[in-house]
């Protein structure tokens, strides 16, 4: 059994995918989060996609999640968005920092 097919990180995988399409449809999303992200110093980067049959794919979205937590916040609670139910929760984000740990040093 892999780490990724189990059920709180297919839960997570879920809400990131979820959270991934309200950014790339929306234009007012993709301008508040770039503008959210130059306020808090984080480098202006879109949110990767993920494959569900690949786990390296995650990876990146999961990185993205982890490090943009601050930013994707501000732009859904600005936004007063219902979207903001995907971003993760503190347990959550645990189960991201333990994924990244475990799989950061895999990656090519």
């Amino acid at each position: 059994m892999s780490s990724m097919s189990l059920i709180p990180v297919q839960i997570l995988l879920s809400k990131i995918s979820k959270l991934r399409f309200k950014f790339h449809y929306s234009s007012k999303l993709c301008r508040l989060l770039k503008e959210a992200q130059q306020k808090h110093n984080l480098p202006q980067i879109v949110m990767p996609a993920s494959c569900v049959t690949r786990w390296w794919t995650s990876l990146p979205a999961l990185q993205f999640i982890r490090y943009q937590q601050e930013a994707l916040f501000d732009v859904l609670y600005k936004f007063k968005s219902n979207s903001i139910k995907y971003l993760p929760n503190c347990n959550e984000q645990k189960i991201i920092r333990v994924i990244c740990n475990l799989y950061e040093p895999l990656n090519p």
